[in-house]
């Protein structure tokens, strides 16, 4: 018996989704004065809640994107036993390559692993970019690089994003999001291959529908 880590840092992608909305639905608001929006009232809770809530939010994306490396790395080194024929993504366009497991995990980003390279270890077609799926993912990766490698004003979808624009996304979007859409991206290439779910997900998705139904009671 060993722990399948992924399902842990999913486990725990959850665990502090769940933390962060509770925290986040507890913010108080007020309407300014001169332009009518809202904005988060200048209390001191308010303030401690607002940090705590993004705090969580980010374990919740990091969590999320390592399990999705850890997942799709350990899936491709157990499936791939010698080399895979694919079209491999480079800034001057698409190259067929023929890569071994490791040359895959060294020089396939997290998208083309686990959209491309999997789908053909699982005997189905890659998934294409502009499915809402793979979009999700992007997004996901996107913040969690801008948060990561942060410099002076980030970059995001190509975009430059001020540090408080990237903390108000965070306050403003339901974490718990972030881990349905890890959680049906995996568990849709089960379904379209025909694979059984593993339990380490099945675990998972359970997990996921007692945090939603906790932070429902808030």
């Amino acid at each position: 018996w060993s722990p399948e880590f992924h399902g842990i840092m999913l486990d725990s992608a959850i665990f502090h989704a769940a933390e962060a909305e509770v925290i986040r639905k507890k913010l108080q608001y007020v309407t300014g004065t001169t332009d009518g929006i809202k904005e988060l009232a200048e209390t001191e809770s308010n303030t401690e809640n607002s940090f705590r809530s993004i705090q969580h939010s980010l374990n919740c994306i990091v969590m999320s994107i390592a399990c999705l490396e850890a997942w799709s790395n350990r899936t491709i080194q157990s499936e791939l036993k010698g080399g895979l024929r694919f079209e491999h993504a480079t800034k001057n366009g698409i190259v067929v390559v023929e890569w071994g497991s490791s040359r895959i995990e060294k020089d396939s980003d997290l998208l083309e692993k686990l959209f491309v390279v999997i789908p053909i270890l699982f005997g189905i077609k890659p998934i294409q970019p502009s499915t809402t799926a793979r979009s999700r993912i992007k997004e996901i990766i996107a913040d969690r690089n801008a948060l990561i490698h942060m410099k002076g004003n980030p970059q995001l979808n190509g975009q430059t994003q001020t540090r408080r624009a990237l903390a108000l996304k965070l306050l403003r979007r339901n974490p718990l999001l972030i881990v349905k859409n890890v959680i049906s991206s995996i568990k849709m290439i089960y379904e379209i291959s025909n694979r059984e779910i593993p339990i380490w997900l099945t675990e998972n998705i359970g997990a996921l529908v007692i945090a939603e139904k906790r932070v429902k009671k808030f």
